[in-house]
């Protein structure tokens, strides 16, 4: 079966899918995955197998609409492909699956059930319109990768337990990965990659710079953990304070800032490195899938969504009430990542760091101070938005009040209005009546039109005729002069003839009376004058 699969997330959400892909092929499916520029490279290492068709338009980002024009040569690159079935991985799906979907409207299309993922913030509601023939059920807090799988048995039809993810990088970017090492001073197998923030520019949705600082610098004391910041243009500055306060020189920073580096030599960097430690982010899944430990700060916005299948490691937030507002925090700041024990982090580094096997997810409860604070926090909030909710009846009430007031200008207005509508309404029905008018006025110039068609054509074959009459005139006349001329000389033959004859009567006369004549009739021998 020909199935178009639809990945509008970045790397991470990518990573996590890479089984559902490998197992699909294995079963003989062909594959066309839809995907944004910056996945793209990972999908000859997560699904060789599978085409790719380029989606570069943002559905996370303002002004989505104004992009569509750069899907059309991925709509033309889909319709040759002729899916039979649609899948949009997400499990909220985004404006472009909604859009890719929607475009091929006689394809079943197969999503999860978790509904649709709202525009940016002043772009108005979004109605969704592709028509989904059916949808898996899956909890909200269900990990990714149990969605996954999720969504890989409603594909196929049968109950499937994937594997984590695995990716494999190729020799030449294991390569450039080796060379890059040796430039920057770091020793394969030794080194840890870091990587803090969610790609926020400030320290909002992070664990903080000081918790990392004090971590990194105590176990590079005690273990010579090597580190390499890897950091993107968003957080940069945060990365590169925590490497500029951290005591001892055993680091490198890696960023895409100044020193760009491909999906594909990324994946092998991690492959080299001895493990992961940061916060939630693409790396971590990347690190997770080269078969690394993984210890990660969380906070619980959507805990535990993109919780990694690692083998090793640990994965630490606090299990607050208000777990799952997808940070959307209503608190001065987000206590389930920045109040995430520095005790806790250090236990977890410690014990994968001594070679424990076991990957734990963990939960730490608020302790009392905390749910007191939050509990301080939330009420104060809630006294600040009742003050501003009152302070916007007061205003209400003011303009009430003045509304009041002017209850004859209202009216005034009302009137106006009113008589504005009417007029208007008078001159539509005038507009009517003129537009009916026209094409009255229309339809007769246009049979005038067709009238002088007609007589300019008559007048063109009269006068055509005229021109043959003329020429047949002129021939008559020539053939009338001809026997005119011919009935002339026929008049002076017969006047000839006529001198002739009378001559030849008087000359007859002359031979009657003639003696001789007269002497052959007494004879009796002529008898022609008889």
């Amino acid at each position: 079966m020909r199935i178009l699969i639809t990945n509008p997330g970045n790397i991470g959400d990518f990573v996590i899918r890479q089984p559902l892909f490998e197992h699909l092929a294995k079963e003989g499916h062909e594959l066309l995955l839809a995907v944004r520029p910056a996945a793209a490279p990972l999908a000859a290492m997560a699904a060789p197998a599978a085409s790719v068709v380029l989606c570069p338009a943002d559905p996370y980002a303002p002004g989505f609409a104004d992009q569509l024009e750069s899907l059309k040569p991925g709509l033309e690159k889909i319709a040759e492909f002729r899916p039979e079935l649609v899948v949009i991985a997400p499990y909220r799906r985004s404006r472009l699956d909604e859009h890719l979907a929607s475009q091929f409207p006689e394809v079943p299309s197969l999503a999860l059930d978790g509904g649709f993922e709202p525009g940016p913030a002043g772009e108005g509601m979004y109605r969704p319109t592709a028509r989904i023939a059916q949808t898996v059920a899956a909890a909200p807090g269900e990990s990714e990768h149990r969605k996954t799988e999720l969504l890989c048995s409603a594909i196929t039809g049968a109950n499937a337990t994937l594997p984590p993810p695995v990716l494999n990088p190729p020799a030449q970017a294991r390569e450039r990965a080796r060379a890059r090492l040796e430039r920057l001073g770091l020793e394969s197998g030794r080194f840890w990659i870091f990587q803090a923030g969610r790609g926020a520019t400030d320290e909002f949705e992070s664990w903080g710079v000081d918790n990392w600082v004090s971590l990194l610098d105590s176990f590079g004391e005690r273990h010579g953990l090597q580190i390499l910041f890897a950091g993107t243009s968003a957080n940069h500055a945060m990365v590169e304070e925590i490497h500029e306060r951290m005591a001892a020189d055993r680091s490198a920073i890696l960023s895409d800032r100044d020193l760009p580096v491909s999906i594909e030599e990324l994946t092998a960097l991690a492959a080299g490195s001895a493990g992961y430690i940061g916060e939630e982010s693409g790396m971590m899944h990347i690190a997770a899938a080269v078969s690394k430990p993984v210890v990660a700060v969380f906070g619980a916005a959507q805990w535990p969504r993109f919780v990694p299948p690692a083998t090793r490691g640990a994965a630490l937030t606090v299990n607050l009430p208000c777990a799952g507002c997808d940070w959307k925090c209503h608190l001065p700041q987000p206590s389930c990542i920045h109040e995430v024990p520095a005790s806790a982090v250090f236990q977890e580094l410690e014990r994968t760091l001594t070679g424990d096997p076991e990957f734990r997810v963990i939960e730490v409860p608020p302790a009392p101070a905390l749910t007191n604070r939050l509990a301080r926090e939330a009420s104060e909030m809630a006294r600040e938005q009742a003050r501003r909710s009152l302070a916007t009846i007061r205003n209400l009430r003011t303009s009430l009040d003045r509304a009041r007031f002017n209850d004859e200008s209202v009216r005034q207005l009302q009137l106006q209005n009113r008589e504005l509508a009417a007029a208007v309404r008078a001159a539509g029905e005038r507009a009517l009546k003129q537009g009916s008018k026209a094409k009255k006025a229309e339809e007769e110039a246009a049979a005038l039109r067709s009238e002088c068609e007609g007589f300019r054509s008559l007048l063109v074959t009269l006068k055509q005729y005229h021109t043959d009459l003329t020429d047949h005139s002129h021939a008559v006349q020539t053939e009338l002069d001809a026997a005119r001329h011919e009935l002339s000389a026929l008049g002076e033959q017969h006047r000839v003839l006529g001198e002739r004859y009378a001559a030849a009567e008087a000359l007859l006369e002359s031979v009657k009376q003639s003696f001789f004549t007269k002497l052959l009739r007494k004879a009796g021998i002529w008898r022609i004058f008889d």
